[in-house]
């Protein structure tokens, strides 16, 4: 998961967590391999379908597709395949209530918008781009319409972030010039703030694909970093913290993976986003990271500039220094690598 990072106005983000663990768990699942891409979607969940075969929602009748919601509900996934399904699931009843009761403004409705507005970020991933896309705008629509609270806000953090999990980086961007232009007309001044972190992971998703990554820092020791010094390398960027748990837990995966292709001229940087330097170099006294660590006294300016409101938050850059992953953890940056190093030295 995720460990959300405490602006101003961004307490609701501590329950990011729980829906961003299983973000993660799709940010795990292998997006290609050396040899093939992945199977689509229904593939990858078509164990957790079958096992839920039993849970067809009814066609016809409000009454039956809420007593049909509640029994889904009662089922405890064991795998992020079976939670997904369980989502759409809830999703498929959701909308055809929407679509046969007469009244849209009864409390059968608007629980079911309710629902599909909570459940669409823990199925984005799994969606065509098509209904990506028409999610997207039905939701930017019906925020438009309203007050924007504190679980909106999360709602749209969460959703962005489901979209670079499933890189769909140009949706993504749309999505969040969208939310930037919602959050700002806000009436609430700490909401209206929080446009900047918005536009910020507009620039972020941009980077994907885009120009040489700008990218400079200071070491701990204090010498200065350029990301120039380091082009010809394929270099994994990872903002974290000391206090940060599942940035922690991907060290030993990052270590294990630093030591195979390091020869091979993969390097990692840290970006501590610590406030406490004598914390931070505590932990590195005790951990002994082989790679460079970067900190600033103040805010690192990429924090802001690409909005950075969670983390770890995880870039892989190519040799041309042009980022090629927002979603470079776990096992995906494991297959990442694995076809960046492959296609440098191909089999004779």
């Amino acid at each position: 998961m995720f460990r959300p990072i405490v602006h101003k106005y961004l307490i609701a983000t501590l329950l990011i967590g729980m829906c961003m663990s299983s973000l993660a768990g799709a940010a795990d699942k292998p997006k290609k391999s050396a040899k093939k891409k992945s199977p689509p979607a229904n593939a990858v969940l078509a164990t957790a379908q079958k096992k839920f075969a039993h849970l067809k929602a009814p066609k016809k009748g409000v009454t039956e597709l809420q007593e049909y919601i509640r029994q889904v509900r009662l089922n405890r996934p064991t795998s992020l395949e079976e939670f997904v399904v369980l989502q759409l699931k809830l999703r498929t009843a959701a909308t055809r209530i929407i679509a046969q009761s007469k009244d849209k403004k009864d409390q059968a409705v608007a629980s079911s918008s309710a629902l599909l507005r909570s459940t669409l970020p823990n199925v984005v991933g799994y969606l065509s781009a098509e209904e990506q896309r028409k999610e997207l705008k039905n939701l930017v629509t019906a925020l438009s319409k309203k007050k924007i609270g504190p679980r909106d806000l999360q709602l749209c953090m969460m959703l962005g972030r489901g979209l670079e999990m499933a890189e769909s980086y140009k949706i993504a961007a749309s999505t969040y010039e969208s939310f930037a232009s919602i959050m700002s007309k806000s009436s609430s001044t700490n909401i209206a703030a929080t446009a900047h972190l918005f536009r910020g992971a507009v620039e972020r998703v941009k980077l994907v694909g885009g120009k040489a990554l700008p990218f400079t820092g200071t070491n701990l020791d204090g010498s200065k970093f350029d990301l120039k010094a380091l082009r010809g390398k394929v270099v994994l960027i990872d903002f974290w913290a000391t206090w940060c748990g599942p940035c922690i837990a991907e060290f030993p995966n990052m270590k294990t993976l630093y030591a195979k292709y390091k020869k091979q001229g993969f390097e990692i940087v840290g970006l501590s986003i610590d406030r406490d330097r004598t914390s931070l170099e505590s932990f590195m006294k005790k951990r002994k990271l082989p790679w460079m660590i970067l900190h600033e006294r103040g805010e690192h300016p990429a924090v802001r500039k690409y909005g950075i409101n969670a983390i770890p938050q995880m870039m892989l850059v190519n040799r041309k220094g042009v980022v090629i992953s927002l979603s470079a953890r776990g096992k995906n940056l494991e297959l990442l690598l694995e076809k960046e190093f492959k296609a440098k030295n191909p089999k004779k």
